[in-house]
């Protein structure tokens, strides 16, 4: 992939709730990447998750968690939407002409990638950033599969990035070290995840 002079990074995900490891794909990307803007994009309550948060407070908790953040944003798209429309529609209307748009994935999505909705068109128009989670091997996955390796060029793979933090980890124990302070009040007034 060539050098980008403007990115707009969209990072989307359950956020069931936001934890520290949202927080740190965000600085890492910010550190490696020339970030424009940083777009946090929850899925909405119509995306079939067990154990998934109401949207208004998965939007709340985002809201909370990136409140002091530059260059951040929290995005109500696709809650708006009526029915999932797919990552490639999404950025279409998220993106702006001025800018390089990317999508941040994790290692365990990349295999998938290419049977995702609409699939050509987002690797052929978009940035892929995908970032290592358990230690995969990046490389590999993306050589094993002609799929990906005909659109390595739009594919940013980051496999030193390693953050062990996840929302499954902190619904099963509820160790508030795994979220901000002001995440963990808003879980615990409105009696989220067991509480």
């Amino acid at each position: 992939m060539d050098e980008v002079i403007d990115m707009r990074v969209v990072f989307g995900g359950a956020f069931n709730p936001p934890t520290k490891a949202h927080l740190e794909v965000y600085r890492f990307l910010r550190n490696e990447l020339p970030v424009e803007r940083f777009v946090f994009l929850p899925v909405s309550n119509r995306y079939k998750k067990k154990g998934l948060a109401e949207d208004r407070h998965r939007l709340r908790m985002l809201s909370i968690m990136t409140k002091d953040l530059p260059d951040a944003e929290v995005s109500d798209l696709e809650i708006k939407d009526e029915s999932f429309k797919g990552t490639y529609t999404s950025l279409k209307r998220l993106s702006h002409p001025s800018e390089t748009t990317a999508f941040v994935i994790g290692a365990d999505h990349l295999a998938g990638l290419p049977h995702w909705k609409d699939a050509k068109k987002l690797l052929n128009e978009f940035v892929i950033i995908v970032l290592n989670r358990g230690n995969k091997d990046l490389a590999d996955i993306i050589g094993s599969d002609s799929f990906l390796r005909q659109h390595r060029r739009n594919i940013r793979a980051f496999p030193k990035f390693d953050f062990s933090v996840s929302a499954s980890s902190f619904r099963k124990h509820k160790d508030k070290r795994l979220v901000t302070p002001g995440v963990y009040a808003y879980i615990e007034e409105n009696g989220l995840y067991g509480g």
